[in-house]
């Protein structure tokens, strides 16, 4: 529902802190948003508008494919398929510190019938660096 992008909003000004700044921050989940509004719910709409504040932040989206086009991670009953799923880095002072996406689970191609939730997981290789445990302050 849109009750959440409030709670969004808080997490947004947590990631604007003092504390944070010159550190690697990863924020990945279920945003319910998709960047483009193209076939999106009104509520996700709402949400491309957090995501946006995000990236207004320095927070950069990560991306598989060579092409970095959408991979969707979530499906409908109906099948439509959207990226509701998204994983952002903000580097910090670590310059070898990297992220990146191995791959997406399961393949698409399997009878989602099988499938655990109607979202796709993602799994990242982090390398290079140290994310300092900062959940507990939030």
């Amino acid at each position: 529902s849109g009750k959440r992008y409030p709670i969004m909003l808080t997490l947004l000004k947590r990631l604007q802190m003092e504390d944070l700044e010159g550190k690697n921050v990863i924020l990945l989940g279920d945003f319910n948003a998709q960047k483009t509004s193209d076939n999106a719910s009104k509520l996700a709409r709402q949400g491309s508008e957090y995501i946006k504040l995000i990236e207004n932040n320095r927070f950069v989206e990560i991306l598989k494919d060579e092409k970095k086009e959408p991979i969707e991670t979530y499906y409908d009953s109906k099948n439509n398929a959207f990226r509701y799923d998204h994983i952002f880095f903000r580097k910090g002072s670590t310059n070898n510190f990297n992220v990146l996406i191995k791959k997406y689970l399961p393949e698409v191609n399997e009878d989602k019938n099988k499938w655990i939730s109607d979202h796709r997981g993602i799994m990242i290789e982090v390398t290079g660096g140290v994310i300092e445990d900062t959940y507990n302050d939030i």
